[in-house]
């Protein structure tokens, strides 16, 4: 095809057929991290023990020590794969950590169920008894917590 430009020269026009072209959809937004009800608490040393063995013979506290304890020692069907501890360091403490627990809640047993055996007073005695270190219980609150990465560290 042959044209003119404003100046009146003709110019000739190459006529291309392109193929139908698949515009491709736009991709959804990205899903929302998932959400679930936990309770959180967080484990520390006190001054005395309330233990009545003698704190030689009980295992000394860590992380996966008190995960399993707290999976067995809770309502039925916790299950250690709920139960999240993170041992955190302290300076100027009875002892040089705390430990920040949460309890992911799928299973039968409420969020509200966990969060009043974590407050019993007996619990956090009976915690206490089965570490070295005089261990208790604190600021437990129910929270909506984003779901660990299975492939997080």
């Amino acid at each position: 095809a042959q044209v003119s430009d404003d100046l009146g020269v003709p110019i000739t026009i190459a006529s291309i057929t392109f193929g139908q072209l698949a515009v491709p959809a736009p991709s959804p937004p990205p899903l929302p991290p998932p959400l679930e009800d936990a309770v959180d608490w967080v484990v520390f040393c006190t001054t005395s023990t309330s233990a009545a063995s003698d704190p030689d013979l009980l295992p000394a506290s860590s992380v996966e020590l008190l995960s399993e304890y707290f999976a067995s020692a809770l309502p039925c069907c916790v299950g250690l794969a709920n139960v999240q501890t993170v041992r955190r360091s302290l300076r100027g403490s009875v002892c040089d950590f705390e430990y920040d627990v949460r309890v992911f809640v799928r299973s039968n047993v409420s969020a509200e169920a966990i969060a009043a055996e974590a407050s019993d007073l007996v619990f956090s005695l009976l915690l206490d008894a089965a570490f070295k270190e005089p261990l208790r219980i604190r600021d437990v609150t129910l929270v909506v917590a984003l779901v660990p990465s299975p492939f997080a560290p």
